[in-house]
């Protein structure tokens, strides 16, 4: 089985300042530079959206269902973690709120 992380909610993905933490803490750079280039500038906290690593990254699956669902998310977004048995995944979104597409046979090429 392979994990995926997705929001369930509109509004977008984002996690919370302790999942950020987390992530930093686990050495993702992105989280790490988010969080200092944030207290450099004085500026509030609100949400931080991963570019760097995919969805499926262990570290950031981790952080989720380590935190909850409740503490990992962002306050405009409720993020879960959806199990897979293969190994390939679109995650799609409308107006923030995404749905796991995995498949289930095989796929068709043109």
């Amino acid at each position: 089985m392979n994990k995926i992380v997705y929001n369930l909610c509109y509004g977008g993905f984002g996690l919370s300042r302790a999942a950020t933490q987390a992530l930093a803490d686990v050495g993702v750079e992105e989280a790490a530079e988010y969080i200092r280039e944030h207290a450099e500038q004085g500026m509030p906290f609100f949400s931080f959206t991963p570019r760097t690593i995919p969805r499926h990254d262990p570290r950031l699956v981790k952080v989720v269902e380590d935190l909850g669902r409740t503490a990992a998310s962002a306050e405009c977004a409720d993020l879960e973690v959806y199990e897979i048995e293969g190994r390939l995944y679109q995650i799609r979104e409308e107006d923030g709120r995404e749905w796991v597409i995995e498949s289930t046979g095989e796929w068709v090429a043109i």
